[in-house]
């Protein structure tokens, strides 16, 4: 069993690196995506730029040290450990049920394993006529002093197949995947890409002519203000004259 967990856990640098490949694209897109909403106003004066440009550096530098954690990680799990057994357990579990669901089901029995899945304690018996079954069982092992059993646990009483060797091992290493890999990429890329770019932000050039640089208007924009501009100024005095030459004509009204 641990040979074969052992064998299982060398292809694991491949399906990390393709992991977190797709978090980074993701976290990328997402980042630019944002950056391009509330700088793209500012890009006449590089201000979009500027900022575009410190995101990628701080995302490629913390892919970088993410990278190597993770490819130590991969060397050091060449004998399997957990420092959280009860999170480990927990998911192999899950994975375990999940596991011999999909193999009851390639022989037969899958609408079994779905019904127990699928169960509501509190769901009307018209949904599936089986609920009322596996009400009456659990009640009467929790007569029998055996409480807190769930429809899902149900499914440990069937006979192990020669199969259950191999599922047991495929959840094993699915849950020692899952408790390292993707739990590293969360620590130490996705949750601090705010931190190292807040920080990096930060130790910009914020003098008053750099800000003035970033935040100037591209000609375009002038241009039209000054036409508009120029659009009001004649038709603010054309109102003064027709004002004027309305009043000299009615005396009364001087």
């Amino acid at each position: 069993k641990q040979a074969l967990i052992v064998a299982s856990v060398q292809h694991w640098k491949g399906l990390a690196e393709g992991c977190f490949k797709e978090v980074q694209e993701i976290v990328t897109n997402h980042v630019e995506k944002l950056i391009e909403e509330h700088f793209a106003r500012y890009a006449h004066g590089g201000l979009l730029e500027t900022v575009v440009r410190v995101a990628r550096e701080q995302i490629y530098e913390r892919a970088v040290r993410t990278s190597e954690k993770i490819e130590n990680l991969c060397h050091s799990e060449n004998e399997p450990y957990t420092q959280n057994e009860h999170y480990f357990f927990n998911y192999q579990t899950k994975l375990l049920q999940r596991y011999r669901m999909i193999h009851r089901r390639s022989v037969g029995q899958g609408e079994l394993f779905a019904t127990l899945r699928e169960h509501d304690p509190l769901g009307r018996q018209a949904m599936n006529p089986n609920w009322g079954y596996i009400n009456n069982i659990i009640s009467d092992l929790a007569n029998l002093g055996i409480h807190g059993v769930v429809a899902e646990d149900l499914a440990k009483m069937f006979h192990k197949d020669d199969m259950e060797p191999a599922l047991e091992i495929m959840a094993e290493v699915r849950a020692y995947f899952q408790d390292n890999i993707p739990k590293e990429i969360d620590t130490d890329f996705v949750r601090v890409i705010d931190t190292d770019l807040d920080l990096a932000l930060r130790y910009l050039d914020l003098s008053e002519a750099q800000c003035r640089e970033w935040l100037k208007e591209p000609p375009s924009v002038t241009d039209r203000r000054n036409e508009l501009t120029g659009k009001k100024n004649r038709l603010d005095a054309a109102q003064a004259k027709l004002t004027e030459f309305f009043r000299s004509n009615r005396p009364d009204l001087a």
